[in-house]
């Protein structure tokens, strides 16, 4: 959208009676981002936007939420009893077979291998995942796999 007089005059017009920028923006047919960067070049006055009221109330007063807030804040998460008890499953590492990166399709480990350092393990994925089992347990948590 060009800027013409009239849409400029349409602009002043507007702010002038407090329209907020994304009305005006709707009217012209353009973006708000676009009318807020005109009415700066213009340097046009801002929104006179109405002194908002304060209310404080002291905690517990009422009994209301910023006092519950503060009671559940104040509270400990609870713990369980006994903590879980993960033992990691021990899975022979395969043999890697190297497997570059333009060989590497949905279905094969996306597991770095190896001191080149785009070659890959490239075995079978698991559970769909980007992992073979053996890397994916090393990777994500026990809870994963129960």
């Amino acid at each position: 959208m060009e800027w013409t007089e009239q849409a400029v005059a349409h602009l002043r017009e507007r702010a002038a009676e407090d329209a907020s920028y994304g009305v005006i923006a709707m009217e012209l047919g353009c973006t708000r981002n676009m009318v807020i960067g005109n009415a700066k070049r213009l340097k046009l006055p801002g929104r006179q936007r109405q002194a908002k009221t304060r209310i404080t109330r002291r905690a517990g007063q009422d009994g209301g939420l910023a006092s519950r807030l503060k009671v559940r804040l104040a509270r400990p998460p609870k713990l369980s009893a006994s903590p879980v008890n993960c033992q990691p499953v021990a899975i022979p590492e395969p043999q890697s077979r190297n497997l570059s990166l333009i060989d590497l399709t949905d279905q094969t480990c996306k597991w770095a291998h190896g001191t080149d350092p785009y070659s890959f393990c490239g075995h079978e994925t698991w559970r769909g995942l980007a992992y073979c089992e053996h890397h994916a347990r090393r990777v994500y948590k026990p809870e994963c796999f129960a």
